[in-house]
């Protein structure tokens, strides 16, 4: 068995795109940043969902603003805990873990999305930003 950190592995086989098809976003395109409908809120926006293939984080640009990485999106999807969406994420993707002596840490990606939720939100309200002035300028015109 690896010694590299379950969680990494089981994060380091996850193909994005087919995870996505799991949960059912529709419209999935793009690679590197794959694209899709909202599989959370069950949107319609073909471009609202981006999930970065290399990181495995993902953030909604639109309605639910829901943001983090692969573990935190099977929980938001299945409404599971940490353990509970590792499992089924090793299950998925065929990775073998012992859960009895493995130690596992739920914060160990935890910095890492965070900083992508912040860094997501801000780049969303500087947009939005742009838009209303937009929006102003045009309206006063």
């Amino acid at each position: 068995m690896s010694k590299r950190n379950p969680l990494e592995r089981i994060r380091d086989a996850v193909n994005v795109r087919r995870l996505l098809e799991v949960y059912g976003a529709q419209r999935i395109h793009g690679s590197g940043n794959i694209r899709s409908t909202c599989p959370i809120h069950r949107g319609d926006n073909p471009t609202a969902f981006a999930f970065d293939e290399r990181n495995k984080l993902y953030y909604c640009h639109t309605k639910c603003q829901e943001g983090g990485d692969v573990f935190d999106f099977v929980m938001k999807m299945e409404d599971c805990s940490f353990l509970e969406a590792a499992k089924k994420l090793a299950e998925m993707f065929n990775v073998s873990v012992d859960w009895e002596n493995e130690e596992i840490d739920e914060n160990y990606f935890r910095e890492e999305a965070l900083k992508f939720i912040e860094q997501m939100r801000k780049r969303n309200k500087r947009f939005i930003t742009k838009f209303c002035d937009l929006v102003t300028k045009k309206r006063k015109h």
